[in-house]
């Protein structure tokens, strides 16, 4: 793999993987919302697990964000560290990986794909369980 100090991403655009991930790096370090959103694909169910996340949102939180893919988008930024990232292909030598993305191409370019897991995590972190 090859490791990238957060001093050294950019937009890169997304015309291949490797770009695609110096670029939603990039966003997700600078607060670049827009562009890291559009470096997100969601397929049908996990879309739709989204807004149904965001639909039982309270009003103040949903009012944070404009649909559930910034909300996604958002959480993500959030997430990233900013240090350091090593890009492996199809193969990874650290057996306890902090980060395993997917990438599929797109009409526009190559997206990271948003697994459905991903949907549940923002859910227990934004709505923990209550006790009781």
């Amino acid at each position: 793999g090859e490791w990238t100090p957060a001093t050294a991403w950019k937009d890169e655009g997304r015309s291949t993987p490797r770009a695609t991930i110096a670029t939603f790096l990039w966003a997700a370090a600078g607060g670049d919302l827009a562009t890291l959103r559009t470096a997100l694909m969601f397929d049908d169910t996990t879309r739709a697990k989204a807004i149904a996340l965001f639909d039982t949102l309270p009003p103040a939180t949903r009012a944070l964000y404009a649909t559930p893919e910034d909300l996604v988008a958002s959480v993500t930024m959030k997430n990233i560290p900013l240090t350091a990232a090593q890009l492996s292909w199809f193969s990874n030598p650290n057996p306890n990986p902090l980060a395993v993305l997917n990438l599929r191409r797109s009409t526009d370019g190559w997206r990271v794909v948003v697994p459905d897991a991903a949907i549940d995590r923002i859910a227990a972190e934004l709505c923990p369980p209550t006790a009781e």
